[in-house]
């Protein structure tokens, strides 16, 4: 719900529609918004948000921000490239959805989130790369098919084990980790005959302790 204080910062907006501080805050607030099942103002908060990492991006710092709060503003990147990806998809546009999450694991690649919804994203391709192939008859444009949908399914492994990977050890993310680990298991099965190398791979992804 729209609370006074977003209604004092959209006014503050209205006369400083650059004002890179505020439209980040609404475009996060927006996308937990989202999370929180009240898709009502997904759009214009994906709106604001791509204008703010427009701005960072363009090193646009305004003339009344000091260099802390800008250098803080600048370690916002990630989280708003994720949360712009998340509403892109909740918007049903995996196409605009993809790079934005790209770019968030590559500002961020200890962040799970990035590569559970770019993992649904290719599952989604996976399914219908499956169905593609049952329907077709048999010769080789069947087994050209059967190849991609194959490499679809690797590539929701991997993802999906990153996500696992750096999830690990994180009890704020333990209810995602079950949900992945229950997505992964019956692909990781199917591709490799059993799920002995699957923990292997997990921890092969997992964040290195901070000394």
């Amino acid at each position: 719900a729209i609370t006074a204080a977003d209604r004092v910062l959209h006014r503050a907006l209205a006369k400083q529609p650059d004002n890179v501080a505020i439209l980040t805050i609404l475009g996060l607030v927006g996308a937990e918004e989202v999370r929180q099942q009240n898709p009502k103002h997904g759009p214009i908060s994906l709106q604001y948000g791509l204008k703010a990492i427009e701005l960072i991006e363009a090193n646009k710092k305004p003339a009344n921000m000091d260099e802390e709060t800008w250098t803080y503003q600048k370690t916002l990147l990630p989280r708003l490239y994720l949360d712009m990806g998340m509403l892109s998809l909740a918007s049903n546009k995996p196409a605009d959805a993809r790079p934005r999450l790209e770019k968030a694991i590559q500002l961020d690649p200890t962040e799970p989130s990035g590569y559970v919804y770019l993992g649904g994203i290719v599952d989604d391709e996976y399914k219908a790369a499956a169905e593609a192939y049952k329907g077709m008859p048999e010769g080789p444009d069947k087994q050209a098919a059967l190849k991609k949908a194959t490499d679809l399914m690797d590539k929701v492994i991997d993802l999906y084990a990153h996500a696992l990977g750096t999830a690990s050890g994180r009890p704020e993310y333990k209810p995602m980790y079950d949900q992945i680990l229950e997505s992964i298991t019956p692909y990781y099965r199917y591709r490799y005959k059993s799920t002995t190398g699957l923990q292997a791979l997990i921890d092969k992804y997992k964040v290195p302790a901070k000394p």
